[in-house]
């Protein structure tokens, strides 16, 4: 199957960063995301993720050839996507696209993986002949690294090491292209107007009517979907410094001004070789620490829960145990009763046959009548 001509949403934007949000409004928008979507996930996102399952999984895998996972603060090396371990992963994701967006006309793609993986996707679409329509989704610094340190257990200044990296490759390599910058406290706000703002900045329409989705809309825009809006004080450090420098750009439109943070971010990054190796360890382990006691956690609010759901078993069984007793009880008492009064009519009955016999005649007191034989022609 070949890809029509299409538009491609490819929404940008760092972990924990309200790109599920973004994603919820553009899917409502109608703007096709696939049907194969990751589950929301209780206490993470209870409202869904919007990221496409088999892209997700695919994007772990080239990750994982790299020797890479989605925390890590290092460097990707130089032109991986030409390196032939990933050319089997490219072309998997060239046929998942034909395949699950083949015949859409407007589709999209939702997943913080790819500001890190973006010169792979720039080489698909381009081989595909996608329009790729970038939306570059951005929060506060300081919210995520917290998010991240609540959900993760990852170390701060690494959190902001991993902001920088997403932040800056998406807005460097999306250049030249139709690209509109959305901040998601703007999106918890006033959606629509965003919205509109990105319509016109991107020249395109939506595929759905904003006034008929907008009651859904609202619904799904809430304030639960800010975890966390504090700013947290961790102690300050170059990645904070050109995190927040950086934000502050984005948010006054300076946008030429993200080349010389990204210069000296990138030289910060040669100079912490060994640092970056061991909080990327660092942040590993707490990771995978994070993890196993959530899930350690899963089981044991399980099994709580297997066990109340049990004891209530129990209770109902012996409640319901005791109702059949009382029953059987009553039942009991109700025979027993029924047998007294049996009893009872069987001798009333006997004494009543037996006063009854006592009235009838004794046979000795009859007299027996002569019996005359006939004679014979006598009837």
């Amino acid at each position: 199957m070949t890809v029509a001509k299409s538009s491609a949403f490819i929404v940008l934007g760092m972990h924990r960063s309200g790109t599920s949000a973004l994603g919820g409004v553009l899917q409502r928008l109608g703007v096709d995301l696939g049907d194969n979507l990751m589950p929301a996930m209780k206490g993470v996102n209870e409202k869904g993720f919007y990221e496409h399952q088999g892209i997700v999984s695919l994007h772990e895998k080239i990750l994982k050839v790299l020797g890479f996972s989605w925390l890590d603060v290092r460097p990707t090396p130089r032109d991986w996507w030409k390196f032939l371990e990933v050319a089997p992963f490219k072309e998997e994701l060239k046929n998942l696209i034909r395949n699950d967006f083949g015949s859409a006309v407007t589709w999209g793609v939702k997943d913080p993986r790819i500001c890190r993986l973006l010169p792979l996707w720039l080489e698909i679409i381009s081989e595909l002949g996608i329009e790729p329509l970038f939306v570059l989704n951005f929060r506060h610094p300081d919210e995520v690294v917290e998010s991240l340190h609540k959900r993760d257990g990852l170390e701060l200044d690494g959190g902001y090491c991993l902001w920088l990296w997403h932040v800056l490759e998406a807005e460097h390599l999306s250049r030249g292209h139709k690209r509109s910058f959305v901040f998601f406290s703007n999106i918890i706000k006033n959606w629509r107007r965003e919205i509109d703002r990105v319509a016109s900045e991107l020249d395109i329409e939506w595929p759905a009517n904003a006034d008929d989705s907008s009651s859904e809309i609202d619904s799904f825009i809430d304030g639960g979907l800010r975890h966390c809006d504090t700013h947290n004080a961790v102690q300050d450090s170059v990645f904070k410094s050109l995190a927040h420098r950086l934000y502050n750009i984005l948010d006054e439109e300076k946008f030429d001004e993200c080349e010389k943070i990204r210069e000296q971010f990138l030289k910060e990054i040669g100079k912490s070789e060994i640092s970056l190796e061991f909080i990327n360890r660092i942040q590993t382990l707490h990771e995978s620490s994070t993890h196993v006691m959530r899930q350690l956690e899963a089981e044991k609010k399980n099994s709580v829960e297997q066990i109340e759901y049990r004891d209530a078993l129990v209770k109902e069984l012996s409640e319901q145990l005791e109702a059949e007793k009382k029953n059987a009880v009553e039942q009991i008492e109700y025979r027993d009763a029924l047998v007294k009064e049996l009893s009872e009519n069987v001798m009333l009955f006997h004494a009543e046959t037996a006063s009854l016999k006592a009235q009838i005649p004794s046979r000795k007191g009859i007299r027996k009548l002569p019996v005359h034989p006939l004679k014979k022609g006598e009837v």
